[in-house]
């Protein structure tokens, strides 16, 4: 079983791959190289044709570019959501959120958080529009699971 720190959680960003973006600048330049040749002898037409081939080129990398920014967007705010909830629960137990782990790093419907300071586990249950949760202490058989923890320092 994987457990993910309140730190973790915390510190998990994915910033913008600099490789893919210097990629897309790259292909920008060398579109508008492919065009101005193209433009000052338009009876070469392999200009016009490496111009396109390079701008559908440029469109995907671009369009693969801004999924990926969608997903870490995505991920980013089902963190944000995950923190809420660690802070609530840290507040109504009494606890620091720092002793807190999770097993899921995005929202589910069925999550167990262990609160490492008087190693109890809670199980969350979540509603279907993922607004609302109950929470329920349950007992884990740490004996025979494996716990992985993920961020601790």
């Amino acid at each position: 079983m994987t457990f993910y720190t309140y730190d973790y959680l915390v510190r998990q960003e994915q910033p913008l791959n600099p490789v893919k973006i210097a990629i897309i600048i790259l292909l920008i330049v060398v579109i508008a190289f492919f065009s101005i040749k193209y433009r000052q002898n338009k009876t070469l037409i392999k200009y016009r044709d490496l111009s396109i081939i390079f701008i559908f080129v440029g469109l995907f990398l671009t369009f693969v570019q801004l999924n990926q920014i969608n997903d870490i967007r995505n991920l980013q705010g089902q963190s944000q959501s995950m923190i809420k909830i660690m802070n609530k629960i840290a507040q109504h137990n009494h606890s620091a959120t720092h002793d807190l782990q999770i097993n899921s790093a995005t929202i589910n419907t069925n999550m167990i958080i262990r609160d490492t300071h008087d190693n109890t586990y809670y199980q969350i249950l979540m509603d279907s529009n993922q607004q609302g949760y109950l929470i329920e202490k349950m007992q884990i058989d740490t004996v025979n699971t494996k716990i992985e923890v993920v961020g601790q320092k």
